[in-house]
């Protein structure tokens, strides 16, 4: 279902939970996908998708690292992508403070790095 439904253009939010899906299905299901039966996950799943490596390690990222704040705000498209790969990086307090203080623009959350 999560690899043949690419009828609407996607949000941000909604790539990254499509990989997370994915993700798990190859887990879960690795002889369902044979054309990408081995390599790291990563690889894997950008084959699958045919989506570039580092945009797919950005979204897995987001996904492991992003607080509920963030995730919310990039739920919502208020933190794009960029921004929420940056304020992944960060422990969840810092990434609280930076969203609550209105910051969830790439330019503004990397200068304050």
């Amino acid at each position: 279902l999560y690899s043949s439904n690419g009828h609407h253009e996607k949000t941000e939010y909604e790539k990254m939970h499509e990989l997370e899906r994915m993700k798990y299905l190859l887990e879960k299901y690795p002889e369902e996908f044979p054309q990408v039966s081995t390599g790291r996950m990563v690889e894997r799943l950008a084959k699958l998708l045919n989506m570039k490596k580092t945009t797919v390690g950005e979204y897995l990222t987001i996904s492991k690292n992003l607080g509920e704040k963030g995730m919310e705000k990039f739920r919502s498209g208020e933190l794009k992508k960029s921004a929420a790969v940056e304020l992944s990086s960060l422990p969840e307090k810092r990434q609280d403070e930076l969203i609550e203080r209105g910051i969830t623009k790439h330019g503004d959350v990397y200068v304050l790095l």
